[in-house]
């Protein structure tokens, strides 16, 4: 996709839905398109070429904010897993403390999550789109929705598994109630190493050999999706092993721990890769493109001749 008004004439032209589309659409003399597909944003500028270009805020849609939200839903879900993984080894005498520091931070956490892979599905299904964003489609062809579609069906498998020990389903026979906390939990993991996979796959990060040799280690996505791959492996494992011994402190809350963490890491990463305009993150590097904007300054030689805003490390952590 592109930004930028468009001649009178080229009105009926369109890109279509391609992620391909160009970079720079063409425009009048005094606005130009910056960024790629759906995060592309409408500017304005002096007309000199050689100026600066500014946000025209009065084609800003929020639509290009979501990858934002998709790294604090991810963040706040982390956080609330791994808090209740925290109280987790503590035996509690009564069932409301237990509920109240392990039971909703867990779930909390999972519906979280199923908002972040919804808010990715979305952000997926509307890169090249012109006009109303469409809340929903099957669009396997689009760049990132795979990977983000696997991650919606494993959060809302996984909120099963979060809801089981609630109250209301206290007198379910036991059979079903294991089934929903740890049948769900493998599911549901299943998914997340899905989806994992597929970001792994589309980073060109599979081959770690490869990359240790070329020093793609060394960049942002290979540890975002190393972390989210290794997230949903640790969270299998402990899902199975509650399904023999649901209170084992090593094998099921040290292991839900790690992985828990281990997604904090990836969202976390995912955050940095915003503030840096790369607004594609793990899932859809090819809108993580971007064209000079005032503020920005170039970010080492990477060969590619494009600019990327220097990230503040106060600003990212406060964020």
């Amino acid at each position: 996709g592109f930004a930028g008004r468009a001649r009178e004439d080229d009105a009926g032209d369109t890109h279509g839905e391609k992620d391909d589309a160009p970079l720079m659409g063409r425009s009048d003399s005094r606005s130009r398109g910056v960024g790629g597909g759906m995060v592309a944003l409408e500017v304005t500028s002096s007309g000199d070429p050689s100026g600066d270009l500014v946000l025209d805020d009065d084609r800003w849609r929020w639509r290009h904010t979501v990858s934002y939200w998709v790294c604090v839903s991810f963040i706040l879900g982390s956080l609330l897993f791994v808090a209740g993984c925290a109280f987790w080894y503590k035996r509690y005498a009564y069932e409301s403390r237990k509920r109240a520091l392990v039971t909703y931070p867990f779930l909390f956490g999972s519906v979280l999550f199923t908002v972040g892979g919804y808010l990715g599905v979305f952000q997926a299904i509307n890169v090249g789109v012109r006009g109303p964003s469409r809340l929903w489609r099957w669009a396997p062809e689009k760049d990132g929705f795979m990977g983000y579609f696997y991650y919606f069906v494993g959060a809302l498998v996984f909120n099963v598994s979060c809801a089981e020990p609630l109250e209301m389903f206290a007198g379910l026979p036991g059979w079903m109630k294991r089934e929903m906390a740890w049948g769900a939990a493998e599911v549901g993991s299943f998914f997340f190493i899905l989806g994992a996979a597929v970001e792994v796959k589309r980073n060109g990060v599979s081959d770690v050999r490869a990359a240790i040799e070329d020093g793609t280690w060394m960049t942002l996505p290979f540890w975002v999706s190393w972390n989210n791959l290794f997230g949903g492996c640790f969270f299998f494992i402990a899902a199975v092993a509650g399904r023999f011994d649901p209170t084992s402190p090593g094998w099921v809350y040290t292991t839900y721990l790690i992985g828990s963490m281990n997604f904090f890491v990836a969202s976390s990463l995912m955050m940095y890769m915003w503030k840096g305009e790369q607004y594609g993150l793990g899932f859809i590097p090819s809108i993580n493109r971007v064209l000079p904007i005032r503020g920005y300054v170039r970010e080492g030689d990477d060969g590619d001749g494009k600019e990327y805003r220097k990230v503040s490390v106060v600003q990212y952590c406060f964020l």
